[in-house]
Order: structure tokens, then sequence, then C-alpha cells
């Protein structure tokens, strides 16, 4: 079988690494795949995967995207690509310092064909002037969604979805909204309370159902702003029961977010994602078949139309088309497919 090797750096278990995990486990009946990663406890790869621990200090590996920065990360992985064996055809890899670890591999040993899989916004011009650069070197760079391809304006670029795996089907109220994912500025979790609020006076009977890792995870201060007895915490193990309840995803994420597993996730479960323009995820949530798109972050707004779309829509069909949307874009075959092609 054709080799092929996946490297990620990250420290911590996020939806990059959950998409690239789900990725390389539906194509390991296919390949034979090796995995170079920062922390092995962090995965859970099928059996067949041969997983090679990578020896880069955490403190390195958390080092912010800048000039100063770039440079002692450099100097620290010098040593580490001696000791890693990249022997491949095909070497793939998943975020930026991982790109940075094949791009110095690379200017070395020029003979394999290397795959970036590109899932972030560029932080500032450098950044992106950074990577436009290191693409060259790149036989393909692979985008989540035609949002993050457009704005990298990269003609050979390619677009591979993230895997969504299972779709469920499960009975709706209408009247419970959820919101799940790291309270992060990017995810604008923030936001959620605010639009809730409006909600809320249009609609006595809604509630919010908010996921977290931990108890205190959204804060001092936003327990104090908002009246927190209209919302339910529940942790990361409830997550399924939830996504069978819960009717409505809250998510409005800036400009830094791209593509987000949170928004597929929930539609493979019926609930209708309420979202902002732009970002990857509006490549395949429509108003009106299977959710609501908002031009601009305004809550007064948003809580205005979310009424209108829900007086008028049919709410039963938009949850089943949510799942048509997962089954059609995100399946296991279907992405296994796309990725064979860009072989």
């Amino acid at each position: 079988m054709k080799r092929i090797i996946f490297v990620d750096l990250s420290p911590y278990r996020g939806g990059a690494e959950i998409s690239l995990e789900k990725l390389i486990n539906t194509l390991v009946e296919d390949f034979d795949i090796k995995v170079l990663v920062a922390d092995k406890d962090i995965w859970n790869f099928h059996k067949d995967v041969k997983v090679e621990e990578i020896p880069v200090r955490k403190e390195t590996l958390l080092l912010k995207k800048g000039l100063k920065n770039l440079i002692l990360f450099l100097q620290a992985i010098m040593d580490v690509l001696k000791m890693i064996d990249l022997t491949s055809d095909t070497i793939i890899s998943n975020t930026f310092k991982s790109h940075i670890l094949v791009f110095s591999y690379k200017l070395k040993y020029r003979n394999f064909r290397w795959i970036i899989f590109e899932r972030d916004m560029y932080e500032n011009g450098m950044i992106k002037v950074l990577k436009r650069l290191i693409y060259i070197f790149s036989y393909r760079t692979v985008f989540n969604s035609n949002f993050l391809k457009t704005r990298y304006g990269l003609k050979n670029g390619k677009v591979l979805y993230n895997i969504v795996d299972r779709v469920q089907e499960s009975e709706k109220d209408f009247k419970t909204f959820l919101y799940f994912g790291d309270p992060t500025y990017e995810k604008g979790y923030d936001r959620i309370f605010e639009v809730f609020e409006k909600i809320k006076s249009f609609m006595n009977d809604a509630k919010l159902i908010v996921i977290t890792k931990k108890a205190g995870f959204f804060g001092k201060e936003n327990e104090e702003k908002y009246n927190f007895k209209e919302v339910v915490f529940k942790n990361y193990e409830e997550i399924e029961s939830v996504l069978l309840t819960a009717s409505f995803l809250l998510f409005f994420n800036r400009r830094t977010e791209t593509f987000s597993r949170v928004v597929a996730e929930s539609m493979a479960f019926g609930v209708i994602p309420l979202l902002l323009k732009g970002n990857g995820m509006d490549d395949y949530v429509r108003t009106g078949f299977n959710g609501l798109v908002f031009e601009r972050y305004d809550p007064e707004v948003i809580a205005k139309k979310f009424f209108d779309f829900y007086n008028k829509e049919n709410l039963n069909k938009i949850s089943i088309n949510c799942q048509k949307v997962v089954l059609k874009h995100f399946s296991n075959r279907k992405i296994k497919e796309d990725f064979k092609s860009l072989l």
C-alpha cells in the first residue's frame, strides 16, 4: 500500500485534530499511515495507524506566530529533524507549526510530495506572506472551506471538508437553543448570551443549553452580566443527549474562525444553525433551506429575523434538510473519495 505520513504538532486536542483523526481512521484501510504528533495521549487512532511522538517542548509549540518566535521555533526543530523518520512519497502537514517543520525538511530533502492542510485564517500580513511563500514548495494546499480558499487566493487550492461520520434522527421542540465549543473570542461565545436575551424577550418559553468543559468555564463576569437562571449548563459527556433535544444552534463567530465542526456536527442531529455570513459555514448553510444566515452581528436584527423565520418556515423540513446536507458533503465515503482524488 502507498505510505502517507501526517504531521500535527498541536499539544492539545481541538477541531483540527479531531478532523484529522477522523480522516486518518477512515483512510487506514487503503493506505499505510504513519502520524508524527507532539503528544500521543490526545489522539485516538485506529490500531493499524503507526504513531510517533516528536520530542518538542510544549512551551516551544505554544509560541505565538511572530518573527522572533518563528526563529526560536526553527532553532528548536533543527535537531528534531535528525531524530524522526519522514521517509515517504507523500507527507501531509496539519496546522501552521507542522507546515514549518515539513517545509524545513523539504528544503533539504526535496524528493517527496507535500500536501498542506490549511484550516486557519492568517492573523496578519506577515503570516499571510510567509504562508504563501511556503505554499510554493508544496504539491497542493487543501482548505476546509471555499471561503478560506478564496481568501488565500490560490488557483490550485482544493477544498476537503471535515468528516462528520454519523446522522442521528431526533425529535425537536423548536424552543431549545444550544451553544457548544470553546469559549474563545474567535467563536464569539459572549455573543450567544446577548442574542439569547433578545430572543427571550419575544419567546418566553425559550431555553438555552450551554455545553462546557468544566464549571465556571464562561467566566464570572458573564455570570454577573447575564441572567444565567435561564441557561442550563451541561458537560461534554452529555453532548449527544443535548444534540438529540436541541433545535437551534447559536454560533456567531468572528472573522478569524473558519470552518467549525460544531455547525456540521449539530446539523447531523437535525439542529438548525443560526450563524453569520462568511467564514466557511455558509458554504453549506442556506437561509430557508437548512438554516438561517445573518449578514452581520446585530442582536436586535438577529432576533427579529429569527422570529420571522420561526413563524414562516417549515422547521421540521429544515431540520431534515440539515441532515441531508451532512450526508451529501461530510460522509466518510464522500471525503475518502475526495482525498483519493487529491493524490
